[in-house]
């Protein structure tokens, strides 16, 4: 695959272009938005509502395209059937609760609620879904790594500007706040961020998604480095350890595909090593006395997992709440903290009970099992390891109402069900 610059092809209204971006701007832009404002001293709500806007105008040009089609055939599978259900379930309840019980909660506005689950989470899911069978995921991948290398970019610039460059950075969780004291960028997506960067610059580097001359090779490591920073500044649990694991899951696969030869493998292990010299004689005698957040949380977490954090707490919570209320569900915010508990899964059930939470894991089972199957073909790789992180990631901290980038990109992975991929 040749690489291109996404933001700067030529114009395409075709609806599943406009889908390709609208996934993508969702789930990876967010902090483009946030941060941007910030470094030049604006104020970012006005930014982050004409994101969402142009996010909800986009999916509101796909459907009434796509509808305005006299020869339209649309099929569907059991995940999608699954989806629906779950979501007129779960609109009842977020109705229910807002606009009748004026159940109240710790999380935002209900103008806010309202707009993300409905307007940033299902209106683009129906987008997507209507012009799914003829999106190509290959085309997605340029806007993808353009959209989280800015994301990237973006957040080590306000690092930058708010702290300065040192050492510093990386002893604490990094809060990023505007002039006005609100929290724009939280460790969780500097963290997340940070993964998906590393992520698809090792997957590009190894399974030779693109051709690539000298320059544009030492730019995509220039990125795997700037995701990995991004990771320890973040020192977010849960992005952490799902790299970890997606870099054995990616070299693993480069192994199966014979990506590494002998030749590879030697020179992959010297660097290794020399990196690891260099590392021990240069750079650790400046930094052993100095207690690192993302290494004291890796202890911690090894020591005592998440025992006594208020999260886990509020999952507890959020459980006690489906089990009082089994069936129908308790709330769609945990009793605990008026918040949600983190946890998606756990949440499905908290708010629907288990008429609901049925439809809500069956159907993330299907896109789970799809992700794994995309894994099997080098060219939908990277899709299939991205899906995998943003559900890892919905479990540890996700919101059903706020999952932006988990709604669509489980309706486009699960609408490719019914297709059979050839694989490698």
């Amino acid at each position: 695959m040749k690489l291109t610059n996404p933001l700067f092809y030529k114009l395409d209204y075709s609806p599943q272009k406009v889908a390709i971006w609208l996934v993508c701007l969702l789930s990876f832009a967010y902090p483009i938005s946030a941060c941007i404002p910030t470094i030049l001293g604006a104020s970012s709500r006005p930014f982050n509502m004409a994101y969402r806007l142009v996010c909800v105008a986009m999916a509101v040009y796909i459907i009434l395209v796509v509808l305005g089609r006299k020869k339209e055939d649309f099929k569907t599978s059991i995940p999608i059937y699954l989806f629906l259900a779950f979501w007129l379930v779960y609109s009842i309840r977020l109705f229910i609760d807002i606009s009748i019980l004026k159940v109240p909660n710790n999380v935002d506005t209900n103008f806010a609620i309202y707009s993300f689950a409905f307007g940033n989470c299902l209106l683009p899911s129906l987008a997507i879904l209507l012009i799914a069978k003829k999106i190509n995921l290959n085309k997605a991948l340029p806007v993808m790594f353009g959209l989280v290398l800015s994301s990237n970019i973006i957040i080590f610039l306000l690092v930058i500007v708010k702290q300065g460059f040192s050492l510093e950075i990386l002893q604490s969780r990094l809060w990023l706040a505007s002039d006005e004291g609100k929290a724009t960028i939280n460790p969780i997506t500097i963290s997340l961020y940070g993964s998906y960067l590393f992520i698809l610059s090792l997957i590009i580097l190894i399974t030779k998604q693109w051709r690539l001359n000298m320059v544009k090779r030492s730019g995509i490591i220039i990125a795997l480095l700037l995701g990995l920073l991004n990771i320890m500044m973040g020192a977010s649990r849960g992005p952490m350890l799902f790299t970890a694991l997606a870099l054995v899951v990616i070299l693993v696969n480069a192994w199966r595909l014979n990506r590494f030869s002998i030749r590879g493998l030697l020179k992959f292990f010297v660097v290794g090593i020399a990196l690891t010299v260099a590392f021990a004689l240069f750079v650790w005698p400046s930094i052993a006395d100095v207690d690192l957040e993302f290494i004291t949380r890796i202890s911690f977490s090894f020591e005592k997992g998440l025992e006594g954090e208020e999260r886990d707490l509020s999952i507890t919570a959020a459980w006690h709440d489906f089990l009082r209320h089994p069936f129908l569900g308790s709330s769609f915010v945990g009793t605990f903290d008026g918040y949600y508990p983190h946890n998606i899964v756990v949440e499905a059930l908290m708010a629907t009970g288990v008429l609901g939470g049925f439809f809500f894991i069956s159907f993330l089972g299907f896109v789970i099992f799809k992700s794994f199957m995309l894994l099997r073909q080098s060219k939908y790789f990277p899709f299939g390891m991205i899906m995998l992180a943003i559900i890892f990631t919905s479990l540890l901290s996700g919101a059903l109402f706020m999952g932006v980038d988990l709604w669509p990109w489980s309706v486009l992975i699960a609408s490719t069900y019914h297709q059979k991929l050839a694989v490698d």
